[in-house]
């Protein structure tokens, strides 16, 4: 029998959860499981699920890298190895955070994790990417639409600093499958005030709406793309050390130069900075990009400036 918990606002997800033949669980944001189907419960040879930390009942093997073929893929991949009868089995996992802050886990189910027995046999994994997708999508639609607006740039349609805080929050779940680097880029349009003081607002506003565009279509899927206020842009890249960060911004730089974004040729400056997830606050990994973005405008505007190391503030 698969277990359940949860008040009348999880309904929805634990009735997509309970009705997928795929082992899936549904955790909160601190990892405590509120739903787990029946193929999931049987992977675990029926031990209590819900109430439980997922991440307690798993040693991760190793945690798969994200490539760029992987396109719109919302899953975090691991390959995590239970206890089983007769000793352990290793199975490729996947994690997905909603829209709401609570994630989705799903493992295949190999025979072996049944001693090897043929009776009702329960589907591999293989399409629960696009699934959640579309389930994930569909819950936001009927729970937090207020939520998507409240973290909505109005001008641009891209997401806003809150927004941008909430996604440095949701990379930190995965620091607990080991080191893994993330990157902030920081770009602003160069001489903004003279575009909108000489051609005034509404073709300023043109400008930051085509930027909006350029920077959804130059990113990577995975990429978190949010205006940051007036004429400033922010881009968190989960999982992207500085030299991926600093070819994206250098792709970014040369795309806009080289687009008309209004009547006006248009550049931007661009800082760029990177850590080890869990390793500096969100405040911090801003003031780093941020300042490598003025010396890019120091520099002269139009170009890419990647930010110094942050201090070691142990050592003091």
């Amino acid at each position: 029998m698969s277990e359940q918990t949860g008040d009348r606002r999880d309904e929805t997800l634990i009735a997509i959860v309970q009705g997928s033949s795929e082992a899936l669980a549904l955790a909160h944001a601190d990892g405590t499981i509120v739903a787990a189907n029946e193929a999931m419960v049987r992977l675990f040879e029926h031990r209590p699920l819900v109430g439980a930390d997922w991440r307690s009942l798993i040693q991760v093997d190793h945690y798969v890298p994200k490539k760029e073929e992987d396109g719109a893929d919302p899953n975090d991949r691991f390959v995590a190895e239970i206890s089983v009868k007769g000793g352990s089995s290793k199975v490729m996992s996947r994690l997905q955070t909603l829209p709401n802050g609570m994630s989705v886990i799903g493992m295949e189910c190999p025979e072996t994790a049944f001693g090897g027995s043929t009776a009702n046999p329960i589907p591999q994994l293989t399409d629960l990417s696009s699934q959640l997708v579309i389930q994930a999508l569909h819950y936001q639609e009927l729970y937090v639409t207020t939520d998507k607006q409240a973290k909505t740039d109005a001008l641009t349609g891209l997401l806003n600093r809150k927004a941008l805080d909430d996604a440095y929050v949701s990379a930190h779940a995965m620091e607990a499958f080991g080191p893994r680097p993330v990157s902030l880029l920081m770009l602003d349009v160069d001489h903004f005030k003279r575009l909108n003081d000489t051609r005034g607002h509404l073709t300023g506003d043109e400008a930051l709406k085509n930027l909006a565009v350029l920077l959804k279509r130059v990113c990577r899927s995975t990429d978190t793309v949010a205006r940051y206020g007036g004429e400033e842009f922010s881009v968190l890249m989960a999982g992207a050390d500085s030299d991926i960060a600093l070819n994206l911004a250098e792709r970014i730089r040369a795309a806009v130069e080289g687009t008309s974004l209004c009547v006006d040729p248009v550049t931007v400056s661009i800082g760029v900075a990177d850590c080890m997830i869990g390793d500096e606050p969100l405040e911090s990994l801003i003031a780093r990009a941020d300042a490598a973005l003025y010396e890019s405008k120091r520099g002269g505007r139009n170009r890419v400036t990647l930010a110094s190391a942050r201090p070691d503030v142990s050592a003091a």
